[in-house]
């Protein structure tokens, strides 16, 4: 018997979600809430299957807005005839630290250690709590469970997820990189298998997931073994209103410049850092690349500088990766570029490709400006060059289905 799942993906400034008929893996309904808590209206948007897709302006200050609006158009747009049909709910989580090798049930035991665990991903855990809270009040009688960014990269050696500071903060505290983006690194690698007509355990793919978080993950045999993002989201690349990597102790100046307790230092590190802080008005990639071209523009020079710091950043995080596989006598066998600004900027693609000409990597312009799944690699390139959009949402309800199954 089939059943209609719900896949729910929060992110810090996003909700996307879609359903599926499962096991059949049939979309269903399909949606978007973007700028969430950003300055004026957001956008939020939707598509049953086979109907026309639908836009909307919506003030959303924070999550539960979102929510209650997806609730309300599941109905009126026909694609349920009541909250009652949808059989299970999958939450993506962003950290679940050591404490989930897999998915698991949002009892209140587990909700309490994602709870636990928001520090190490302020603007995202209290999101995804908020979700799940809201959903199970709107859907009692359906199975809700959490799905893990962290999951997938608990295969990463040792090597490469500890901090080169006193063990006993690992032992005692779990200090350690962690990274995020599992579902989305997962299913994009496999994917890449897939179009390399490769087993998926014997195939070494960097995948680039670019949106307004970001992280860079390098897969061998299958298998995460090191990613940008560290012991929070905070870590890595360039993102919208995250810093990435710096020197730590510019946090301890700043907590003096600034008189700040931690709170206040990670919320400038999180929330007004990165192309926000650099660009000067906005943490949307589409909004500093449109100034980065626009001389005329109020924040053309800082944009121009956030844009470019940006992909410098992707670059020499696939520059490390392919280095460390090439190292381990292995082929960098496929780079892929995923999400937001992945999948949509064909000029950030570009700009990073033209960077890694030092690893024989060249891009074939006129496929690079083709969207959806496209192989962009150019002639004589050394490694395959893809766009795959990534479907977070399907590996969270393949999850949530097993989950409803063995309840």
């Amino acid at each position: 018997m089939s059943d209609k799942i719900l896949a729910v993906n929060a992110g810090s400034s996003s909700l996307k979600f879609k359903m599926f008929l499962m096991p059949e893996e049939e979309e269903l309904f399909s949606g978007a809430a973007d700028r969430i808590g950003g300055p004026g209206a957001g956008e939020f948007s939707y598509k049953p299957t086979g109907g026309e897709k639908v836009k909307l302006e919506l003030d959303m200050p924070d999550h539960s807005v979102a929510v209650d609006k997806l609730l309300e158009v599941l109905v009126s747009s026909g694609a349920i005839a009541s909250l009652d049909e949808i059989k299970a709910v999958g939450h993506r989580v962003v950290q679940g630290g050591e404490y989930f090798k897999e998915s698991v049930p949002a009892t209140e035991a587990h909700i309490a250690v994602v709870e636990q665990l928001a520090p190490l991903a302020p603007l995202h855990n209290p999101a995804n709590i908020l979700g799940v809270r809201s959903f199970q009040k709107a859907l009692p009688e359906a199975s809700q469970s959490l799905i893990f960014d962290t999951v997938f990269h608990q295969t990463m050696p040792e090597i490469n997820y500890i901090f080169p500071i006193d063990r006993k903060y690992y032992t005692e505290n779990k200090v350690r990189r962690y990274g995020a983006h599992g579902t989305s690194h997962d299913y994009v690698s496999g994917e890449s298998a897939r179009l390399l007509g490769k087993d998926r355990n014997s195939s070494n793919v960097i995948v680039a997931h670019l949106g307004n978080g970001a992280s860079i993950t390098e897969i061998v045999d299958g298998k995460s073994v090191d990613t940008s993002m560290g012991f929070t989201p905070t870590g890595g690349l360039v993102m919208g209103t995250r810093s990435g990597d710096m020197d730590p102790t510019v946090v301890t100046y700043l907590q003096k410049v600034e008189n700040a307790d931690g709170d206040k230092l990670s919320d400038i590190v999180t929330k007004k850092s990165g192309l926000l802080a650099l660009s000067g008005f906005s943490n949307d990639m589409r909004d500093v690349e449109e100034a980065a071209n626009d001389a005329n523009h109020e924040h053309h020079a800082e944009s121009r500088v956030a844009w470019d710091l940006f992909v410098k950043k992707v670059a020499n995080f696939i520059t490390l990766y392919a280095a460390d596989i090439i190292a381990q006598g292995k082929k960098v066998d496929a780079i892929a570029f995923t999400a937001g600004i992945g999948e949509n900027s064909t000029t950030v693609r570009k700009a990073v490709i033209d960077r890694l000409a030092c690893l024989g990597v060249k891009i074939n312009n006129q496929a690079n400006e083709t969207r959806g799944t496209v192989d962009i690699t150019g002639e004589g390139s050394t490694s395959k060059v893809y766009v795959i959009p990534t479907e977070e949402e399907l590996m969270i309800s393949r999850d949530a289905y097993k989950i409803l199954k063995n309840s």
